[in-house]
């Protein structure tokens, strides 16, 4: 095994440019192979593609003393435009932006700025991609959406990437996916770093990943991210549902994650598991769901490249310490049963206990959380607000300290040409 790695580490560099070779051929083979295009010419692609965004509003307080009690406020969104697709070719590009209103944020705890209270603009997004049949391809700046490499939106702008990745339904129930991914954008940075995070290593991600759903209430998840002299994570997901009657419905999942160091090591050793299962029931708008997870105690569970897909993260905690044990309860009800559509609320209690002494020791804690959120309809079809509330003890013979937080966001969802016409304002 150490032998196959140093040796893809090695190659690394020139498969990574034998890949963008290889992915840039089959797009143009797939423009000139694909049937009818939905696009005439190249003037019809642009003048009939799409562009929408999203305004936003972040509002952010964290009651911590020990940092003298951040607080931030922003209002940014994006932009994004998409040609129609000619000959089964088409090119997209995100705009993001976030300027400042209220900037008493010394450490940049919030990240809804950039470093330094700053205001931020970024091209987030620039892709080419390409379909054939069932077949399709993504090449350079994208979003992506899997369980530890994500868009994890929760500030003003999400993280994004560069990338150049295959997926292929041709097998039934199954999609598969493949990717060699080169640079991540931080939520509040403007500038695309290498996935290890170090400096001055150029060192990517190999992705693969596929998506298997032999039931239509089962779907299974198997992933291995190969982080070239950094580390491996193979990753297994299940979630089940079965359907009771029209009322009650019973959920379940389990997962599994693997990581360990390869090649170089240039974060150094790491060798860990992380363990989870969960069981929900829903009926009549209300959802309730019990979730434990278990790490190894060697080393924490390593996560750079977005959201952590641990069934125990919740919106501060992710469970993913080393010797971590944690268990939570989570009731949510959606308001529409009642007559008041749009109306969702969630809260989750959460307990963590860590096992480890010495370097990985971290105080134990615990975390409730409250979220409210309201999707407007009618003429006001776009709009949304929520509302968190969070609440985190820690045990202070380890340093932990108390502290609260509250974050308000409004957004506004629009679009303003879809097929080369004008929409804005139509439902």
């Amino acid at each position: 095994m150490n032998a196959q790695y140093l040796l893809i580490n090695r190659c690394g560099p020139s498969l990574m440019q034998l890949g963008k070779r290889l992915a840039l051929a089959l797009v143009l083979t797939l423009g000139m192979i694909t049937g009818a295009p939905a696009a005439d010419d190249l003037l019809g692609a642009f003048t009939e593609g799409e562009l929408n965004g999203q305004v936003k509003t972040f509002f952010m307080r964290t009651n911590l003393a020990s940092l003298d009690r951040p607080e931030a406020m922003a209002i940014g969104g994006k932009l994004h435009y998409e040609t129609s697709p000619l000959y089964g070719i088409n090119a997209g590009a995100t705009f993001f932006t976030s300027n400042g209103l209220i900037f008493h944020d010394p450490t940049d705890y919030t990240n809804l700025l950039a470093p330094g209270q700053k205001n931020y603009n970024v091209l987030g997004e620039a892709y080419l991609q390409g379909v054939f049949k069932n077949t399709g391809v993504k090449l350079f700046r994208q979003a992506m959406d899997t369980p530890f490499i994500n868009q994890d939106e929760i500030r003003m702008t999400p993280r994004t990437f560069e990338a150049y990745t295959l997926t292929n339904k041709d097998i039934p129930n199954t999609q598969i996916l493949l990717s060699q991914v080169t640079r991540m954008k931080y939520y509040n940075e403007t500038t695309f770093k290498d996935m290890s995070l170090l400096p001055n290593t150029e060192e990517p991600v190999t992705m693969a990943g596929i998506y298997y759903g032999p039931l239509p209430d089962l779907n299974i998840q198997l992933w291995d991210y190969f982080a070239h002299q950094f580390m491996n994570i193979a990753y297994f997901q299940a979630d089940y549902s079965y359907k009771l009657n029209e009322i009650w419905t019973l959920t379940g999942g389990a997962q599994y994650g693997d990581e360990r160091d390869v090649g170089r090591a240039i974060w150094g050793p790491i060798q860990t598991r992380m363990y989870g299962l969960r069981a929900g029931v829903k009926a009549y708008g209300a959802e309730l769901t019990f979730a434990v997870t278990s790490n190894d105690d060697a080393h924490p569970f390593v996560n750079l490249w977005g959201g952590y897909p641990g069934f125990n993260s919740v919106i501060v905690n992710d469970g993913n310490l080393a010797g971590e044990d944690a268990w939570s309860v989570t009731l949510g009800y959606d308001f529409s049963t009642i007559g008041l559509p749009g109306l969702t609320a969630f809260g989750t209690y959460a307990d963590y206990r860590t096992s480890v002494n010495g370097r990985w020791a971290t105080p134990d804690a615990t975390e409730t959380d409250l979220t409210m959120e309201y999707k407007f309809d009618g003429m006001l079809k776009g709009l949304g607000v929520k509302l968190q509330g969070i609440s985190i003890t820690q045990d202070g013979k380890l340093g932990g300290e108390d502290y609260t937080d509250f974050r308000a966001i409004m957004y506004y969802d629009f679009k303003i040409f879809e097929g080369g016409k004008y929409v804005f304002g139509k439902h």
